[in-house]
């Protein structure tokens, strides 16, 4: 993303000393067998250690970015994980992983007690996706369609029902990010 809210480059914020990419990476590791990173500018990842993976075409936002890693995939079945959490459920991940078998999609749908009960989120920046439906991906975008929840209606999709104390924490905004450094007492 162009992480527009933010104000910065949110991939690159400081969280415990380190950039929030190497965090959401380094709690990944020992889990998957493989971490690629979706980014047009490998050099800025490079101390990463990892395979980054250009978008096919630039300037097409996330859901390029997504086809374009399930392209490059080398396994069945693709864990993504925005550089924006900082804090990865495993146990959800392996859960979402386990589901998988049996479809092409599973997304997590947040049933959150503040929002509205009959419109959940999704959140398809921490979800399971099969390698094979990169070309249905492409196929939409090439239609013009850049959200990546259009992909569901399309293939077989699981919706994982989580709360508000088990969904995914992104941090868009200063605000959000200032509010998560307060509460898990990590130094800006």
């Amino acid at each position: 993303g162009n992480s527009r809210r933010m104000g910065q480059d949110k991939s690159l914020i400081d969280i415990q000393g380190r950039p929030m990419i190497e965090r959401v990476c380094d709690q990944l590791r020992g889990h998957l067998d493989d971490i690629l990173v979706s980014a047009n500018d490998p050099a800025k990842y490079a101390f990463l250690d990892l395979t980054v993976v250009p978008d096919r075409l630039a300037g097409m936002g996330p859901m390029m970015g997504l086809a374009s890693s399930l392209e490059a995939a080398s396994h069945d079945l693709v864990l993504v994980v925005a550089c924006d959490l900082p804090d990865i459920n495993l146990p959800l991940a392996h859960r979402m992983l386990a589901l998988a078998r049996n479809y092409e999609v599973v997304v997590p749908r947040i049933r959150s007690t503040s929002a509205d009960p009959s419109s959940p989120l999704l959140e398809p920046l921490f979800a399971v996706y099969r390698r094979s439906i990169a070309p249905t991906l492409f196929d939409l975008l090439e239609s013009g369609e850049r959200r990546i929840r259009s992909v569901f209606n399309h293939v077989r999709t699981c919706y994982v029902d989580v709360d508000d104390t088990t969904a995914p924490i992104n941090l868009n905004t200063e605000e959000e990010y200032r509010s998560y450094v307060q509460h898990s007492h990590t130094p800006v």
